[in-house]
Formats: C-alpha cells, structure tokens, sequence
C-alpha cells in the first residue's frame, strides 16, 4: 500500500472527546453500579447465588511508592439494592496480586494470586468470609504481578479450570492439596489445568499460551480462553482448548512471537488454531446463556478487551470439529473504560469490572457497571447446536484410538484438513524415543515407501525428507538434545536445505546455545559466514536472505559480484537484497543479467524488478529491455517506469507501444471501464475472459513490486515483506478466490479488530499511525505503516481514535491491468 494513503486522510480526522459508555444495540443498556472511591482498580468479579458482586480491588499492582491505599489486595462484596448504588462491604482481605475470582459450588469464593488459588467461605451469613483454605499453590521465582495463575472456572463436572501465564520462564511446581505436583520446566509457557473443586487430582489440560486471563466452559462442556499480549504478532487470540492440545507458544523461543518453532495460528504440526483474533488485552471469556436478553445474544462468547475498551460479543459457528467465530461490540467505551471482569448474575444480568484508566500502575480509579436489556425479552431455551454431535463424535473416536477402516493415524495427522482431527490422531501416536510429529512423518514415510523399519536410519531419513528433518530439528530443540549437534551442524554448513530448514536449524543450534534472545538476529553467526570467502554459495543464499534487507554488513560490491554468480540461488538472494542497496555497482550487475540473453529468464525479469525499485529508476537500461523481443521482460520493464522520469526519448519509445500497461505509464487513462468496485463477480467475469493463461510467478514480482500495487509494504510472504497488515503466506489454504478478490476491491468491508489503525496526536502537535501492539506499562507500542514499531509515553498522549477502516487503501485494484490482477490473484491463492 502507499504509505501517504493513510496519512492524507489525517486532516479530516475528527478527534473529540470521550464516548460514553454504551452499547451500539438500543435494546441494551449501561448503568454504574459502583465507582471510585468505593471501588479502585479492580480484576477479577464473580456473582454468588444470591446475587452478591465479588469483586477484587486490587492495591500491590505495580504500586506506586507514594500509594496510601491497604498493603494488601482485597474482595469487595456489593449487594445490589432496590434503589440506588448497592452496598458495599468488605468480603475478605489480605491478596497479593489478586487476578480473578469466580463463584463455585455453596457458595466457595475462589481467588487467584500470582502464585496461589485460595478459597473463602462466608459460613455465617454476615457477608465476611470465615472460613479460607489453600486449594492450589506454586512455588516459583517469578514474581511478576500477572502472569502467573488467572482464568478461573468451573467445568460441568464442577471441577476447577483455571490459567497460568508465561511466567517469564521461570520453572515453577504447581502443588495440589492433595500433594499432587506438576513440574514447569524453565522457559515452557503458559497452560490451562484442572483440578477438583477441594484442589485435589491437579492435571495439566492444555499448553501453548501466552496469558490465558480467562477461560470458561461452556453449557456443553467445551473449554475456551483469551491468551493476551502476542508480542510482535497481533492478535491476542479466543481458543476453543481441548485435552492435551498444544496451542504453540513456548517462552524459551523469546517474547515476539515470531520463530521458526512458534505457533500463533496452528502453523505448526500438532499446535491448534485460534478460533479468531481478539481485542487487544483480552482478559475474561464466559459463556452467555441469560434468558432475559435477546434471543441473539444466547450462546454466544462475551470477551473483555482492556486495551480496546469494550465488551466484545463472538458469534460461533462450526469449523469441523471446532468452531469459527464473528465478532460483534456488544459495549464500547472511551479510553478511561478499561474492562476486566465479567460475570452473569442469577437474574441473568451481567456485571463487569472496569479499571477506569489506561495507566497501568494503580490509579485510584476503578467503576463496575450493570449490563442489561430494556425488558425482559424471556429468550427461549438454548439449544445444543446440532453440529456439535458428528464433530464431537468423530473427535472423541480419534482421541480413543478408534481409527476409520483404511486409515492409518499417522496419515491422519498429515493429512487431515481440520487441524483438531490431526491433533486427536496425533495424540494417539507414542512418545518415546522421538516426538510424535517426528514419529508421523517417520511412520508416513516409511507406510507410503514400504520401507521397512531399520532399514533406513534416522539420519537417512532426515536427509532425504525436509518435513522431516524439520521435525527432528524442532523435536531437538524442544528437548534439548545435546547428542544431535554434529548432525545439525553438517546440514546446516552443507547449505543443501531448504530455507525454512536453514532457519529451523539455526533456531535449533540457538535453543541448544541457551542463546539470549533467540527471536532476533543471530549476527554473530550469520556476519562471518555471509563475510567469509569458504562459505558454500547455496549456504551464503541462505544467510543472505536471513539477513535484514537494510543491515549495514551487506556490501553493495559482494552483492553486485553475486547477482551474476553461477549459482542461481545466490543470484535471486542477491537480487532481492539489491533492492534496498541500489548503488552503482548493483545497478550494473542488474542492466549486464537483464540484458544477457543467455541468462535463465526468471533472474532477468527479478533483475528488471529490482531497476525500478530506487526513486530515480535506471530509465536508460530499462528503455532498452523494452526494445527486447520476449513480451514478459517487456512488461516488466514497463511496470519498473510507472512514475520515473521520462526523457523525450523514453517517452517516444512508449508513445509505439500500444497496451494499458505503456498508457499507464505516460500516465494516460487505461482502467476507465473497469466495474464497480462494489460487484464482485463482475470483476471476476472480466478477469476470467481474458485470454491466456494466469502465470503466478508474474504475481509475485507484482506482490512485491515497488512502483506498483505495493503489497509487500504492508504484508509478508514466506518471511519477505513487512509486516505491518496480515501475514499472507498461507492465505491460500482458507479463502476463496472471490472473497480474495473481494477484500482487495472493498478494504474496508470488513475489518479485524486487531488490524484496526489508530491515530494518535502527542502533546508536540504530531500524529502517529500505528496497529496497537501493546498497551500496558507506561508506554503504548504501535506497529507503524513502515513496518517499524514505535513507542509512544502515555503522559504525552493528547487524543487518540480507532479507525474502523483498513490501513490498505482503496482503489488497488485500479492501479493494476485485468492481466496483472489476474496474475496476483494466482500468486496469493498457492497453497503454501
């Protein structure tokens, strides 16, 4: 996208004050029940059964040395009168770094620290608990205030479920009442666990999350929790969490998010994906069955995001044998509305507990609100959806050990197209010597070839096979298995893999170094290969490519020498690498391989590509590229001259070439009957009576074109690009060409919330735009249009707005001839 798209618009931006808390259905209301200072900075919020708020005020937060309030954290009741406020009393005191709170059977209150699950009962009926008893304990070194135990719940069975963050991996030995203990290896992430509601029979359900602040079952016994703060890859996620489900995150690959063994999305074997991205800093997830609301709003998920400020409201539908969603707002707020808690009441309303500020420390500010429908509108009883009984079934069989005829499990997990099918075949799988990825493949392998086993070793097997030797490199860090070193440090040197291999066995050569930061660069390995003159040149591509396009180590005179190496893989890296090191030398080396009829075709139309990439593209070679005869380096000539400076000679030369593409580029008209960017099908219509062929390979030096359609701006495939919009490598898999094409004509049709653009004005009189990466601490991260993140300290924070539009600009489509459309649409719909 053109970065002053977006920027251009900022003139018009009305930025006023703060919205009142509301909802954008009339039928639903708002009102304050309690707000400072009978209540400050509050968390978790749970309703008994007599319809009493609890509701922990917390005081040990990030608390400031000049704070006056109690030493400890605090439960608050509020009994809801008949008129007015409720009243206010205090239910228990003495927390610390108290996380959340829910209701359980008679009446038990139970409250999560940091580091503990407590339980408190009020046994005489003064509204004071009496009686408190330790239910689950963790003995760890970390202490920061809220990634440790949260997410409290109830399961049909009326067990305890409940979350543990990442603990900024730190070991942990989590120990139930009964003695039971789980070890938490350093560096493991966050899990979700269950235990009796007495604290006995403690098991880990589930592992891969970041911060799972909340989690619910819902009326069929599903489980499902919000994971906060993905680091560099928004969003923040809604999880449907199932038995033994792996949900990709581990902290000893470091806190952005983005590794080569890191999944957000399921894109890994044997990891699952999010049911949809969430708000930023989800917080609570319950199940909303109130019969008093509208009929609409039954069985939906109801989701708190702090750092969006509102209560969000998922609609779920099926998605084999789990669930996709939608997300509607059901209460939006202004800045100060910071939701936490969430809780249903016996009569069916709902209560919600709100920070009252975004500063992160503890503010004195606090509210909780009421939500609940103009009339009781008496919804009739929910239902069990029909499709939860085949998926269900199908799933369970699987997770059993019952195989369909003809099928084997390991076939299953490679090849299912639902990810939790994959996974309950997978469970099946032994663990012994390998992972049970590994094993899949391994067993695939040999089924498929009719290899017998021990016929080839392991290491004959990683040779032969990339998934495989993926898997090995994965399951060796994950496991930390010393013994595999010289393996992987031949394959690696050897530079005979595939780049996704490269970069999974450099990941495993970090992990195996207990290497700091393991998410970043690893320059002092990469400078001296890239340097040294004995480095293979298959394994010299591969280091190049790792390296940041614009990093201060590159030389322009090495790049210049590779773009006409023998090696054409090195040539390609060298190529693209050329793009942000246009200098003298490189432009040569691209005019003398554009120009050399003898060189292979692609790297010629990659090196045409890359002249038109500077400010001031080399109009003299590409003016004679277009004197050539072969119609795709004319092309592509002609789309690296859009907005260069024509000579009179450049201009004559364009002025004989009869097609849209040279009217493009003297600026003249050549889109004036395009259809309505509204009709869809009458693009696609246009598109598919196009003579030839669609050529994908066209589409991606369209993709990542400079001069024209700008994607790669704002997206990534296979690691190239800038993230700042979604990443596109796996598109392909899961949307249809229509609805592609459909997203590229209207933009802003539909916009993820996480994708959302902010604008934000600082006391010196700057706007910024930015997607919200983080918004806790003292300061807000964004992600900027450059692909950059930047940093903003909240006290320099005049105004801000959430855009409901893209940050891709419309009109793209226009930019680009039906042939390229065509093109790019082929390239974005490969199944990578």
């Amino acid at each position: 996208m053109k970065a002053t798209a977006l920027l251009l618009a900022l003139p018009a931006l009305a930025l006023s004050a703060e919205p009142p808390v509301k909802s954008p259905d009339p039928r639903i209301r708002i009102e304050l029940v309690a707000e400072a200072p009978d209540i400050v900075t509050p968390t978790g919020l749970g309703v008994d059964s007599k319809g009493r708020l609890l509701v922990i005020e917390s005081h040990t937060h990030f608390r400031p040395k000049d704070y006056e309030g109690p030493e400890r954290d605090r439960v608050l009741m509020f009994t809801p009168q008949k008129k007015g406020q409720a009243k206010r009393s205090i239910f228990y005191e003495g927390l610390n770094m108290g996380m959340d709170t829910c209701v359980g059977p008679d009446d038990w209150v139970y409250l999560a620290e940091r580091s503990r699950i407590l339980r408190a009962k009020d046994s005489t009926g003064d509204g004071k608990a009496d009686l408190v008893e330790d239910v689950i304990s963790m003995d760890t070194t970390g202490t920061y205030p809220h990634n440790g135990l949260s997410g409290l719940c109830f399961d049909l069975k009326g067990n305890l479920v409940f979350g543990l963050g990442e603990n900024l991996g730190h070991a942990y030995t989590m120990i139930g009442r009964d003695g039971h203990k789980i070890e938490g290896a350093k560096g493991i992430g966050g899990g979700v666990f269950r235990c009796s509601a007495e604290g006995n029979q403690l098991e880990q359900i589930a592992r891969g999350f970041w911060n799972p602040f909340g989690v619910c079952v819902d009326s069929w016994g599903r489980i499902f929790a919000v994971d906060n703060d993905p680091g560099h890859s928004p969003p923040c996620r809604l999880l449907h969490v199932v038995q033994n489900g792996d949900y990709g995150y581990r902290y000893k690959h470091g806190r952005t998010g983005i590794h080569p063994f890191i999944a957000w999305n399921g894109e890994l074997l044997g990891t699952l994906p999010m049911v949809y991205g969430t708000g930023e800093a989800p917080c609570e997830v319950i199940h909303f069955n109130s019969p008093t609301f509208p009929k609409k709003y039954r069985g939906r998920l109801l989701v708190t995001s702090w750092g969006d400020h509102r209560v969000e409201s998922y609609i779920l539908k099926p998605n084999g044998a789990s669930v996709a969603a939608t997300m509607e707002p059901l209460i939006q707020g202004g800045d100060s509305f910071r939701p936490v808690g969430l809780a249903m009441a016996p009569d069916g309303n709902l209560y919600v507990s709100d920070w009252g500020s975004s500063s992160y420390n503890l503010n004195n500010k606090g509210r909780l609100w009421r939500i609940h429908p103009t009339r009781d509108f008496k919804a009739p009883t929910l239902k069990e959806p029909d499709y939860l009984k085949p998926s269900q079934k199908q799933f369970a069989a699987l997770s059993a050990g019952q195989l369909p005829q003809g099928k084997t499990f390991s076939e299953i997990a490679l090849t299912s197209p639902d990810p939790f099918i994959r996974h309950a075949a997978l469970s099946n799988l032994p663990k012994k010597h390998i992972s049970r990825e590994l094993h899949a493949h391994v067993t695939h392998y040999s089924e498929t070839r009719n290899i017998q086993s021990g016929k080839l070793t392991l290491v004959d097997l990683i040779k032969k096979e990339p998934a495989i030797l993926f898997e090995f490199l994965r399951w060796t860090a994950e496991d930390g298995i010393q013994a595999n070193r010289p393996v992987i440090e031949g394959i690696l040197n050897s530079g005979q893999i595939d780049y996704r291999n490269f970069r999974a066995a450099l990941a495993c050569l970090d992990s195996l170094d207990g290497r700091n930061n393991p998410d970043r660069f690893n320059e002092k390995y990469a400078r001296s290969l890239l340097q040294s003159e004995t480095t293979p040149e298959t394994l010299r591509a591969n280091i190049l490519r790792y390296f940041p396009d614009n990093h201060a180590a590159i030389d322009d005179r090495k790049l210049a020498e590779w773009i006409t190496a023998k090696n054409p893989k090195l040539q390609r890296e060298a190529i693209w690498k050329s793009r942000t090191h246009l200098t003298e030398s490189t432009k040569l080396s691209l005019r003398k391989l554009a120009l050399d009829a003898k060189a292979p075709l692609p790297l010629r139309l990659d090196a045409t590509t890359a002249l038109g990439n500077s400010e001031s593209p080399d109009t003299g070679t590409l003016v004679e590229i277009l004197k050539l005869k072969n119609p795709q380096l004319q092309a592509e000539a002609l789309r690296s001259l859009v907005g260069a400076h024509h000579d009179i000679d450049t201009a004559a030369k364009l002025n004989t070439i009869d097609s849209a593409s040279a009217r493009r580029v003297m600026g003249k008209p050549f889109n004036a009957d395009y259809p309505d960017q509204m009709d869809t099908r009458a693009w696609l219509k246009r598109i598919d009576s196009l003579p030839g062929q669609a050529d994908a390979e066209t589409g991606r030096r369209i993709f990542f074109h400079s001069r024209i359609a700008t994607c790669s701006k704002c997206h990534q495939i296979n690691e190239r690009g800038t993230r700042v919009g979604p990443d596109l490598t796996r598109i392909g898999h899961g949307i249809t060409r229509e609805r592609l094409l459909e997203s590229i004509l209207q933009p802003n049709k539909e916009v993820s919330p996480y994708m959302r653009p902010w604008v934000i004005r600082t006391r010196d009189g700057k706007n910024h735009v930015g997607i919200a990466m983080r918004r806790g601490g003292n300061s807000e991260a964004y992600l900027g249009i450059d692909g950059k993140e930047f940093h903003i300290n909240k006290l320099t924070i005049v105004t801000k707005q959430e855009l409901h539009t893209s940050m891709m600009p419309p009109g793209l489509a226009h930019t680009l001839t039906l042939s390229e459309l065509r093109d790019l649409l082929a390239y974005l719909m490969q199944k990578r």
